[in-house]
């Protein structure tokens, strides 16, 4: 479907929101397994954000291969429930195929352990929902967990499966946000619109460090990062960056890369090799 300028808007002025939670049984998605999804699609009114119906959901379980008696504790969801359940993959993949956006809370977790199961996570765009809102400066809600923010909104509890929490997460960011006049969901569509651009320069090269600095780049860390409202934006950045790159020694080591919605929790988007002049790896991460 042809989407607008802003890549996630569709010609009817919508854009169709997946609301993900997962459980899991433990925090490492290199040995660990997806025991249970939630995948809550909707339809959200892109200017205002508001949501207009529900395109489908997905609340599925799964065996693992190892469940330990321990991990059952943590967990709360017994061996025999899981037993001989499979995840509906036709049914989820039917659903990702309708989205334009990913919304998790800590989207960095959910899509290190669901992007191996389902690759066409690693094709949309992410916000997360604990991430991309200043929930604790700028909306004044010291604890922003998904119960914090309930219980800042007056909303009971979840019952802390991952059907409970996306139906918790849809109903929290389809509120106005505490000291806003917007949405949640519009903050993160608005946040998924945005592209970063970032570099590396040896510490000792003052002259590239300043160069950048004049660019707009704020330096974070070991890195320089200018946040740009587009893509079109942070690729007349990245030009301006070569062009003060090209036979200028001091910025013989500088390492560049980009950074949007559907890089910015995956794999990033090394822009090094627009010009010979900039080495041609990032840093792997973002």
């Amino acid at each position: 479907m042809a989407m607008g300028e802003d890549g996630v808007t569709r010609p009817d002025g919508t854009v169709h929101i997946a609301v993900v939670d997962s459980e899991t049984t433990g925090l490492d998605p290199q040995t660990d397994e997806v025991i249970g999804l939630g995948l809550l699609c909707v339809r959200v009114e892109r200017w205002r954000g508001q949501v207009l119906g529900v395109v489908g959901s997905a609340f599925e379980w799964q065996e693992p291969m190892v469940y330990s008696e321990d991990t059952q504790a943590v967990t709360q969801v017994p061996r025999h429930h899981l037993a001989g359940r499979r995840f509906n993959r036709q049914k989820i993949d039917a659903l990702l195929a309708q989205t334009d956006l990913v919304v998790a809370h800590n989207a960095a977790f959910q899509r290190a352990f669901l992007t191996p199961l389902f690759s066409q996570l690693g094709q949309l765009r992410w916000a997360c929902s604990l991430a991309d809102i200043d929930w604790r400066l700028g909306q004044n809600v010291p604890y922003p967990s998904i119960d914090g923010l309930l219980k800042a909104y007056s909303f009971g509890p979840t019952d802390k499966t991952p059907e409970g929490d996306c139906h918790a997460l849809v109903r929290i960011l389809s509120q106005l946000l505490p000291e806003s006049l917007e949405t949640g969901f519009h903050r993160l569509i608005v946040a998924s619109e945005r592209v970063a651009v970032e570099c590396v320069v040896p510490d000792e090269e003052e002259e590239a460090k300043a160069g950048l600095h004049l660019l707009g780049f704020e330096r974070q860390g070991s890195r320089w990062v200018a946040r740009c409202e587009d893509a079109a934006a942070a690729l007349g950045l990245e030009m301006r960056v070569i062009d003060r790159a090209v036979g200028n020694p001091a910025f013989a080591h500088l390492r560049m890369w980009r950074v949007d919605a559907v890089s910015r929790f995956g794999t990033v988007v090394d822009t090094s090799s627009l010009s010979g002049a900039v080495a041609a790896t990032a840093p792997g991460g973002v």
